[in-house]
């Protein structure tokens, strides 16, 4: 099985899809993002931000360090669509969610802790995740380095929620 790394990147204004307006994971391979944004994506069905194939051998998806907001979808999971079932494959760290639209995620998926939801349709509940909590983000833009990101202002819940632990040297900006 083969795996993919999608690093220090912004995936966003993707409009065409039927389904994982941003990605599409459906093979046997894993799928590891870290300090990424998944921002204003939209899927005709299923998934506006990031949608995992519900077939057998699908591999699973982790998320460090990332922020996956603002994604749409028509029917289910508009930031992630977890194949219509609680899917613990799809792992969480120190990642944001929030403002997908109908929701967040379809179903629950797995928190390896320090996460920030602004609804509770993901079901994180390890230690240190957030739900119910508005980050109060900024629009997606050039925040300096070489991708966009959404800006963090003083105030939001985010500021230092994550654990230093696992998480890699630099943010996406590469400060």
């Amino acid at each position: 099985a083969s795996s993919t790394a999608v690093n220090f990147s912004t995936l966003s204004d993707n409009f065409t899809a039927n389904v994982g307006g941003g990605l599409e994971t459906s093979g046997a391979g894993s799928l590891a993002l870290a300090n990424t944004t998944v921002s204003d994506n939209s899927a005709a069905i299923d998934g506006g931000g990031l949608y995992w194939y519900p077939g057998v051998g699908t591999g699973p998806i982790s998320m460090l360090n990332s922020t996956i907001a603002n994604n749409v979808a028509g029917r289910q999971g508009g930031n992630i669509f977890a194949g219509g079932a609680a899917n613990l494959g799809i792992h969480l760290k120190n990642t944001l969610v929030a403002f997908g639209s109908p929701n967040n995620c379809d179903n629950q998926i797995a928190s390896d802790g320090n996460n920030l939801e602004n609804t509770n349709s993901c079901g994180l509940v390890t230690a240190g995740d957030k739900i119910n909590v508005n980050p109060n983000l900024g629009p997606l833009q050039n925040n300096g380095g070489a991708t966009w990101t959404h800006a963090i202002p003083f105030g939001s819940p985010a500021i230092d929620a994550g654990t230093l632990i696992g998480c890699p040297a630099t943010d996406q900006r590469g400060a």
